[in-house]
């Protein structure tokens, strides 16, 4: 297993075989998709009726979970409140059998795809690839609508601004560029070397953009033209695998064995 989705009392799986296999929380096989291809799956992304997957091969496709009598059935409601099929050769007993269904596919990088994310409205993904490039999707019919060049390096990170869904986005690289983009036209608002390494994790309030790089620094930007405003310096053993706001000021990082709240106003812990 490679990547996995957790939605409404289920688990979608991408597996090195190329799998894409969907689990109800009981342990059993609800549905799944082998396309033959043996390409296994980078990243997954569930958005409202569509679970969207990334290959190792840089092909992203959209799924759709479907009866056998051909009626779309959304990731929501009474789908997920009957007994289904464990798989295509077996049929339950009290309801008709479920089965994914490909939708579209595009190349979108001829590269890994390494980033995959998708607007809080689900109208838009967002790809990053080891080929530099970001390229934002119309999820519905899988068209790129823009490409975005901007780095020197493949993306690493990046976030889409939950409040702005379809304008608003940041990314980074593992040359340590930081930008900021405007997914409504497809612009760079500014770009900024932040790190002397890769840029590792990216997180944002409505007010500041917080970076984490492989130069053991925590940066904390000006969100709306770039400006530096904080850096903090941690210690291998502070060193942490996530960052999360619990407000527009408080960030919580960990170190061994507890974790560290800090103040991104005034970088003091």
């Amino acid at each position: 297993v490679w990547c996995m989705q957790c939605f409404n009392g289920l688990v979608a799986l991408g597996c090195a075989n190329g799998r894409l296999e969907v689990w109800c929380q009981n342990g059993e096989l609800r549905c799944l998709h082998v396309d033959g291809t043996n390409v296994g799956i980078v990243k997954l992304k569930t958005c409202g009726e569509y679970i969207v997957c990334a290959r190792l091969n840089g092909v992203l496709e959209t799924f759709q979970i479907q009866t056998d009598y051909g009626n779309a059935a959304t990731l929501h409601g009474q789908l997920y409140s009957r007994r289904s099929v464990i798989d295509d050769h077996f049929e339950s007993d009290y309801a008709t059998r479920w089965r994914l269904v490909r939708l579209n596919w595009a190349r979108a990088h001829q590269q890994p795809i390494t980033i995959l994310e998708a607007s809080a409205d689900g109208s838009r993904v967002v790809t990053g690839s080891q080929d530099h490039c970001i390229k934002v999707w119309r999820l519905e019919v899988l068209t790129p609508v823009f490409s975005l060049h901007g780095h020197c390096g493949p993306i690493t990170a990046l976030f889409i601004d939950n409040a702005y869904p379809c304008s608003a986005s940041g990314s980074g690289s593992q040359d340590g560029m930081l930008c900021m983009w405007d997914l409504s036209s497809g612009t760079c608002v500014y770009s900024l070397q932040a790190h002397d390494g890769s840029v590792s994790l990216l997180t944002y309030t409505s007010s500041y953009v917080i970076s984490l790089g492989a130069d053991d620094k925590l940066c904390v930007w000006e969100r709306f033209q770039g400006h530096l405003l904080n850096t903090l310096s941690l210690t291998r053993v502070a060193l942490c695998g996530s960052l999360s706001m619990l407000n527009d000021r408080l960030l919580v990082t960990s170190r061994q064995g507890s974790l560290v709240v800090w103040d991104v106003r005034t970088g003091e812990s």
